[in-house]
């Protein structure tokens, strides 16, 4: 024993540092990938949880709510990638079909929802 600790001493602490995290990342090697995502799963949950106990923190009366609801508004359009918000373009609708039915007609129909796409 007292050889053990006499080599311990020698050794730099990072270096102990790694053999006493050894059996953990063994342990961690040994997880399926079905438990990790089992983890990550959980972990989003556990965030979303603590953002949605905050997200009207502060925000106690209507009043609140009006002053607040600009700024709020503007974070979710960043967040969203909607800041600044794209252009309005004409749809270009138009019907390509359309069926006989008793008591309604449906149709087929397309519309350009971007400008780019064809």
């Amino acid at each position: 024993m007292k050889r053990l600790r006499l080599h311990l001493r020698r050794l730099p602490r990072g270096v102990i540092g790694i053999l006493l995290l050894l059996p953990l990342i063994a342990a961690s090697a040994q997880e399926t990938p079905a438990r990790r995502h089992e983890r990550v799963i959980e972990h989003l949950k556990r965030t979303a949880a603590e953002i949605s106990a905050h997200a009207l923190d502060g925000v106690n009366s209507l009043e609140d709510w009006q002053r607040q609801r600009p700024e709020r508004r503007s974070e979710l359009l960043y967040m969203l990638g909607l800041d600044p918000l794209p252009r309005r373009t004409p749809l270009k609708a138009r019907i390509t079909g359309s069926l006989e039915r008793p008591g309604y007609p449906p149709r087929r129909s397309s519309f350009k929802a971007c400008p780019d796409f064809t």
